[in-house]
């Protein structure tokens, strides 16, 4: 199963998505469309015992384009997305296929941050149960991506440190009906040492991460803190692409019902945008 999902990502990736790349004209106007491609692999995708012996597939495909500069650093941008979920023990909730229609105003204050305001018509169908649902969703986000170098990094490689992360808000969080007027939260970020191997392009990156969730309702699946520590190989691909495998040790602790895990996972990540 899951190997033609992998294939189907390399034909899209290879063939189809960069068609959608290409600039046009519209209304006297020219535009530049980007296309986003990015997922994962995990085992188990989550630290509950339920999910121990399960693996969790998951593909985007994001397709953008800027309609208005509002001034140098605000814009107005139209986007869809695609998304693919699957796991090994059938869960409806992780077996899905969702599409979405949206805008949002990005603002960049500088290099390193960016924050979104907007939001978006979602669809979505669940493979197990046939059920479908639909709803409109606004969404608040923001990236931080960071690079720089300290001087006690060795002066004769090009190691450097990234600082990472992300953070959304979502209303609703789900279109689960008993979720229509439960607002989500989410945040994440991390700290990672980019070490080159020799000059063969790859990277050993050694990382520290916080991942936070939160909601309105205080679901226990939505209100939790999970550090975690880790390493990862990220291989380029396709130019700018990249391809991570990584593992790590994480703990979670869910604040709803006050009981908490640990254990190692695996992943695949996976980034390319045409």
């Amino acid at each position: 199963m899951y190997r033609c999902f992998f294939l189907t990502v390399i034909v899209l990736m290879t063939h189809a998505l960069p068609l959608l790349a290409e600039p046009f004209r519209l209304f006297n106007r020219s535009y530049g469309p980007s296309v986003e491609v990015y997922g994962s692999f995990n085992t188990p995708p989550d630290l509950a015992d339920i999910y121990q012996n399960n693996a969790k597939f998951e593909l985007y495909i994001k397709p953008s384009v800027t309609l208005f500069r509002l001034s140098k650093n605000t814009a107005l941008v139209a986007y869809a997305t695609l998304v693919l979920l699957k796991d090994s023990d059938g869960f409806a909730y992780n077996n899905k296929f969702t599409f979405a229609l949206g805008s949002e105003i990005q603002i960049r204050p500088s290099d390193a941050v960016k924050l979104s305001f907007g939001g978006k018509w979602k669809l979505e169908r669940e493979f197990s149960t046939g059920v479908l649902r639909g709803g409109f969703v606004w969404t608040i986000g923001g990236s931080l991506y960071k690079t720089w170098r300290p001087r006690w990094l060795p002066r004769e490689d090009e190691s450097e440190l990234v600082l990472s992360g992300w953070a959304n808000f979502r209303h609703p969080g789900s279109l689960h009906l008993s979720e229509r007027t439960n607002g989500q939260f989410q945040a994440f970020v991390k700290l990672a040492a980019a070490i080159p191997y020799r000059t063969t392009g790859l990277e050993v990156v050694p990382f520290v991460s916080v991942l936070a969730k939160a909601d309105q309702k205080g679901r226990d699946f939505n209100n939790r803190f999970e550090p975690a520590i880790g390493v990862e190989l990220k291989i380029p691909v396709m130019g700018d692409g990249t391809v991570e495998i990584g593992t790590k040790t994480a703990y979670q602790h869910r604040f709803a019902t006050r009981t908490s895990s640990s254990g190692a996972s695996v992943y695949v990540k996976w980034y390319k945008r045409f």
